[in-house]
Protein backbone atom coordinates (compact mmCIF):
# COMPACT_ATOMS: atom_id res chain seq x y z
CA UNK A 1 0.00 0.00 0.00
CA UNK A 2 1.28 3.40 -0.67
CA UNK A 3 0.77 6.20 1.21
CA UNK A 4 -0.88 9.58 -0.75
CA UNK A 5 1.84 12.52 0.13
CA UNK A 6 -0.38 14.86 -1.95
CA UNK A 7 -3.89 15.57 -3.88
CA UNK A 8 -4.60 17.74 -6.50
CA UNK A 9 -8.12 19.26 -7.53
CA UNK A 10 -9.72 19.05 -10.88
CA UNK A 11 -12.90 20.93 -10.99
CA UNK A 12 -15.21 22.53 -8.66
CA UNK A 13 -16.59 20.60 -5.45
CA UNK A 14 -19.03 23.11 -5.43
CA UNK A 15 -20.23 23.01 -8.96
CA UNK A 16 -20.81 18.72 -7.97
CA UNK A 17 -18.01 17.95 -10.78
CA UNK A 18 -14.65 17.17 -9.73
CA UNK A 19 -11.78 14.71 -9.83
CA UNK A 20 -8.89 14.35 -6.77
CA UNK A 21 -5.85 12.89 -8.17
CA UNK A 22 -3.54 11.46 -5.40
CA UNK A 23 0.30 11.34 -5.69
CA UNK A 24 3.00 9.96 -3.64
CA UNK A 25 6.26 12.50 -5.05
CA UNK A 26 5.06 12.96 -8.23
CA UNK A 27 3.99 9.76 -9.44
CA UNK A 28 0.27 9.09 -9.69
CA UNK A 29 -1.50 6.38 -7.14
CA UNK A 30 -4.82 6.97 -7.80
CA UNK A 31 -8.11 8.59 -9.05
CA UNK A 32 -11.10 9.76 -7.32
CA UNK A 33 -13.68 11.41 -9.30
CA UNK A 34 -17.63 12.80 -8.75
CA UNK A 35 -19.42 13.62 -12.33
CA UNK A 36 -15.83 14.21 -13.84
CA UNK A 37 -16.24 10.32 -16.24
CA UNK A 38 -14.00 11.18 -19.07
CA UNK A 39 -10.97 12.00 -16.12
CA UNK A 40 -11.69 8.51 -14.57
CA UNK A 41 -11.65 6.64 -17.63
CA UNK A 42 -8.26 8.42 -18.61
CA UNK A 43 -6.92 8.30 -14.89
CA UNK A 44 -7.16 4.67 -15.02
CA UNK A 45 -6.11 3.87 -18.34
CA UNK A 46 -3.21 5.82 -17.54
CA UNK A 47 -2.30 3.85 -14.48
CA UNK A 48 -2.72 0.74 -16.12
CA UNK A 49 -0.20 1.87 -18.59
CA UNK A 50 2.38 2.96 -15.35
CA UNK A 51 1.98 6.50 -16.51
CA UNK A 52 1.38 9.63 -14.35
CA UNK A 53 -0.02 12.61 -14.67
CA UNK A 54 2.28 15.67 -14.04
CA UNK A 55 0.26 17.47 -11.04
CA UNK A 56 0.13 20.78 -12.44
CA UNK A 57 -1.32 19.34 -15.73
CA UNK A 58 -4.02 17.51 -13.47
CA UNK A 59 -5.06 20.69 -11.63
CA UNK A 60 -4.82 22.34 -15.27
CA UNK A 61 -8.44 22.11 -16.37
CA UNK A 62 -7.69 23.33 -19.43
CA UNK A 63 -5.40 20.67 -20.19
CA UNK A 64 -7.04 17.60 -22.17
CA UNK A 65 -5.78 14.84 -20.19
CA UNK A 66 -6.44 12.55 -23.07
CA UNK A 67 -3.20 13.62 -24.73
CA UNK A 68 -1.37 11.55 -22.75
CA UNK A 69 -3.11 8.59 -24.01
CA UNK A 70 -1.57 9.20 -27.82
Amino acid sequence: MHDVERTVLRGSPDAGSFSVFCYAGDRLLGIESVNRPADHVVGRKILELGGSVDPKAAADPDFVLKTLLE
